[in-house]
């Protein structure tokens, strides 16, 4: 999930990388052809857009919503 984060160049801490999260949801939609993956990627994709760029308030939720993607992935990996 690193690969979310962008350096931030105002703050020390880096964040979230909107461009990064939809970048890598739409990969992950694209390798897959379960169909119950791909609608919550593009719940997720919309869930997204509605919030727009993460700043510190949404971005443990955005993390999270990400780690529950991932998951799935890799569940259904496991159950193939």
């Amino acid at each position: 999930m690193t690969a979310m984060y962008a350096p931030n160049e105002t703050l020390v801490a880096e964040t979230i990388s909107f461009d990064r999260c939809v970048d890598w949801l739409l990969s992950l939609y694209a390798t897959t052809s379960d169909r119950d993956l791909k609608t919550m990627i593009v719940e997720v994709l919309g869930e997204l857009r509605a919030i727009g760029p993460v700043d510190g308030e949404f971005e443990d939720l955005v993390l999270g919503t990400l780690a529950s993607v991932e998951s799935a992935f890799e569940i259904a990996a496991a159950a193939a």
